[in-house]
């Protein structure tokens, strides 16, 4: 880029960037010179008229790179009103990247839209819609009514969790947005079904989609978010994601590594990867002081049913129903370790 135009993109990009957008031009003057540069590969084109830094744009997850794309959409379409996983997304929810991917737009039924490849519309009431943060979204309830109803059981209880976390509701809350007056709506048993089983403790979308593929291959719920007191130090504690009474009495701590706790600066607080492991590694050295078995499993794991049905088996994690029927399960409430590490 050269002279006073170079400057301007340059700083029309780095504020599209700070809002978490993406560029769209405001003529065709610039638009040229957005697609000149895209053709030498300084810039990425994400929309027919939005446009992101190539090496941002790379750096992005998917989740990231779609809140980009409704924001320069809700800029080019200003009357658009985005509903389901988009929705979603701007209400601060857990959305799998499958779903996230996809656009997702409001329609009237008085004037329907069809959807398209790359944009999917979905009949919603005027009285089911507001705005977050800038951009026309279908109302909280509203869009997490859609969405139960159409994700599978895993994606659906990621958001299903993420919305009692988001909001501090209770289940009772969830549960009534799929009460009697919508009997017979399609995907409603499903969606009822996930959201017996939500729980706002879980803290991140791979823990729920972690529990839900227990769930779905018939392990016993495991107890969330659990406090272990330090060996060492009695007045300092440690929180493990999961915990389990396995079979022959031992406690089984559950521990789900994302990678984004070694990459989310708003995670490491600042520090440097390697810091954040060693402090992994003694953290959990103190926590296998006390005889508990740790078992750790990652995104990998959950990608095959068989290898994370072996992990669980192997740790002694208890079966209590058949894979793929899906029922409400006995729990551990009120779970405490005792002095020796068992339950």
């Amino acid at each position: 880029m050269e002279g006073s135009v170079a400057d301007e993109l340059r700083v029309a990009l780095d504020d599209a960037e700070a809002r978490e957008s993406c560029l769209v031009p405001s003529t065709t003057a610039v638009r040229n010179r957005l697609d000149h540069l895209t053709r030498r590969g300084e810039l990425a084109r994400v929309q027919s008229s939005a446009y992101a830094r190539a090496a941002h744009w790379d750096g992005l997850d998917a989740a990231r790179r779609a809140m980009c794309r409704i924001r320069a959409l809700a800029t080019l379409h200003p009357d658009w009103v985005f509903c389901g996983a988009s929705a979603a997304l701007v209400h601060g929810l857990s959305v799998s990247y499958r779903s996230a991917s996809r656009i997702e737009v409001a329609t009237r039924k008085e004037a329907p839209c069809r959807s398209t490849r790359n944009v999917g519309r979905h009949v919603i009431g005027r009285d089911e819609r507001t705005v977050v943060a800038g951009v026309r979204v279908s109302t909280l309830e509203r869009t997490v009514y859609d969405c139960l109803r159409r994700l599978d059981f895993r994606g659906g209880l990621a958001l299903a969790d993420s919305a009692l976390r988001v909001t501090g509701k209770p289940r009772e809350w969830l549960t009534s947005l799929f009460a009697a007056p919508h009997k017979g709506a399609r995907g409603i048993k499903h969606a009822r079904v996930v959201a017996s089983y939500a729980d706002g403790r879980a803290e991140s979308g791979g823990e729920s989609i972690a529990r839900g593929a227990m769930i779905e291959l018939g392990f016993m719920l495991p107890e969330l978010q659990v406090e272990v007191p330090d060996p060492l130090e009695p007045w300092h504690g440690y929180r493990v994601d999961f915990a389990w009474a396995a079979l022959d009495g031992a406690t089984v701590f559950g521990e789900f590594d994302g990678r984004e706790k070694y990459r989310n600066p708003r995670m490491t607080q600042g520090r440097d990867a390697v810091d954040v492991f060693a402090d992994e590694r003694l953290r959990e050295s103190r926590i296998s002081a006390q005889g508990a078995r740790i078992l750790r499993f990652s995104f990998a794991d959950l990608l095959d049913d068989q290898r994370f049905s072996r992990l669980l088996v192997a740790y002694g994690v208890p079966r209590v129903g058949e894979p793929g029927r899906i029922e409400l399960r006995p729990g551990h409430r009120d779970w405490q370790p005792s002095d020796d590490g068992s339950r």
